[in-house]
């Protein structure tokens, strides 16, 4: 009698730790995907807590640029040099200084995508506003079409359509 395993239970128990294997790969993929959906998902709510701020204190929201950026933004530039540009990497959001106080500072910093590829689109007339992002989880159930405001055509990154939002109170996203 001759001890040992035969090539039919050794080629069986590798094809059981591969299923095994691709269970674990798919679980971490899918929780990896999640995390960055939850990551949006908080600082859209973080963006828009800044936009109420704002608009408690000047009775009114940012206007959008139609590039999906507030027209209305401010760099990191010392009081009265003048407004920073609204660029791709989303300067400061805070508010100009009157007679030379200090600036009122809505949000340290604009929070960006978690995939470099993909962006917030916010749209703005000034009494309300929209703001969107791309949720890689297409079982989402907070996942939207959305009805941009206007004529501007909504864009959250490369072959990343824009499928979850929140907004002022006064609209719907």
């Amino acid at each position: 009698m001759k001890n040992g395993f035969t090539l039919i239970e050794l080629m069986l128990v590798m094809i059981i730790m591969g299923i095994l294997a691709m269970i674990g790969v798919q679980a971490y993929i899918s929780s990896q995907i999640k995390g960055r959906d939850t990551a949006r998902k908080g600082n859209l709510s973080a963006i828009a807590q800044a936009l109420e701020l704002y608009y408690t204190d000047k009775n009114q929201y940012p206007v959008s640029n139609g590039s999906g950026t507030f027209a209305v933004c401010y760099g990191n530039v010392q009081c009265g040099s003048g407004p920073g540009v609204c660029g791709t990497t989303y300067p400061v959001f805070m508010d100009s200084c009157a007679n030379g106080a200090a600036r009122a500072i809505y949000m340290p910093t604009y929070p960006i995508d978690p995939v470099s590829t993909q962006r917030y689109w916010y749209i703005s007339n000034g009494s309300q506003y929209q703001l969107y992002a791309h949720l890689e989880n297409s079982q989402d159930a907070q996942i939207i079409t959305p009805a941009p405001a206007g004529s501007e055509s909504i864009n959250c990154g490369t072959n990343a359509a824009c499928n979850y939002g929140v907004s002022s109170p006064n609209t719907n996203p």
